[in-house]
Order: structure tokens, then sequence, then C-alpha cells
């Protein structure tokens, strides 16, 4: 039986408690949703890309702000979706990649191509931080993005998996809802569900009304 000294002992020991040390100092990189649901934005540039994105463009834009929280989505144009994330534990001494997958429904691109994933990349240097914010854009001209069924959006770092969440997109339907204003006044709306609007009874704007989770418009 081979032997070891004293000094051989601690040496091991000492190693050992190093590697432990790396290991929990040296922790993977995270990323926790802290806001999704549906936004408004002004789309201000849309730009050719060679990833492999239904419409092939990157949708830029700017004044970004929260409408409310739900994974509930109209297919309409116009409508915007997704969610935001805060990363730690970003790679300090490295570059590193971010991937943002869609996971959607099939569509149908002009070339007559189906997609049911859109995927994008971006490498950040050292010290860089991505601004976590993750969407989709449904735009005027892109109509046949307009698909109903489930959205997954999934983020990873360096090819791990850090933040993922599905949406339902629905189908608008708009009917016709007779309603009584103020006044006593008969007034033809719609109602779109699950689409998203106000009621409004003349020039008075009550709070949202709701039939069964269907909100009411004036037409």
């Amino acid at each position: 039986m081979k032997s070891f000294s004293r000094s051989m002992v601690v040496a091991f020991a000492l190693a050992m408690c190093l590697v432990s040390s790396a290991r929990v100092t040296a922790q993977d990189p995270t990323a926790k949703i802290i806001e999704f649901g549906r936004y408004k934005g002004t789309v201000v540039g849309l730009t050719p890309t060679e990833d492999v994105v239904s419409g092939s463009v990157k949708v830029t834009s700017n004044g970004i702000a929260h409408l409310e929280t739900t994974k509930k989505i109209p297919s309409k144009v116009g409508e915007l979706f997704g969610f935001r994330v805060a990363f730690s534990n970003l790679p300090k001494n490295r570059a590193y990649t971010v991937k943002s997958e869609m996971h959607h429904p099939a569509i149908k691109q002009p070339d007559g191509e189906s997609l049911t994933k859109s995927v994008s990349e971006a490498k950040y240097d050292s010290g860089e931080e991505p601004d976590g914010f993750y969407a989709w854009h449904f735009l005027k001209g892109f109509e046949y993005e307009l698909v109903p069924g489930k959205w997954t959006r999934k983020i990873f770092i360096d090819g791990k998996e850090v933040a993922t969440m599905t949406f339902d997109v629905e189908k608008c339907r708009t009917v016709e809802w007779d309603c009584i204003g103020l006044g006593g006044i008969a007034q033809t709306f719609e109602v779109n569900a699950p689409c998203h609007c106000l009621a409004g009874f003349g020039q008075a704007v009550p709070k949202l009304i709701t039939v069964e989770g269907v909100c009411i418009s004036h037409h």
C-alpha cells in the first residue's frame, strides 16, 4: 500500500479547497424574467439580416413601454409582445454569445418556405451587457406572420438556456354588440375577442368593460 506524507495530504486538501472555491465563484450566467406581456413602441428601422428569422429583417424600435402583463396575445397588426430579463453572472473576462429563439406555428414566407423557429444571435465583448428586452412585433406588410398558436421565446447564453416563456397568440374575431350608453342612447359596439380595447360612451370613458373576458370597444 502506497503511503503519503503529511505534507502531501495537506497540499492535496488545499488544492481541493481551491477547486471548490473556484466552482463557487465561477457561477454560470443566469437570466430572470422581470416583466412580460404586451408592449407599445415605435418602429424606427427594418434591417435585412442573415439570421434565420421570419421576414428576414431585424426590427428596431424605440419608446418601448409596458402595457399589460399577460400571456394572451391578439393576432393583429401592431401588437408587440415579449419579456424583459435581468442578467446575472455574465462572463467578465471573455466574449460570449446570446441567442434568441422564437418557436412558433408554421409561418409561410413570401418565398414559399415555411418556418417554425426564428433564431438570432449576438456576440458581446467582456464587460458588455445586453439590454434584456426580447419581443416580437406584428407589422403591416408582414401579415403572413399573424398565426394563432403557441409562441415560445427562449434565451441562451453560450448555448445554455437561461430564460423561456410561452405566449398564446389568439385569433381576433369581430362581432357587433348593442349597449346602452349615457342618456339611455343605444349605441353599436364592436367586440374584439381576445383583442384588447377600451369602452367609450360619448365623451366619457369608464373603466375597462369585459364580458366573459371579452373587451368592448366603440366602433
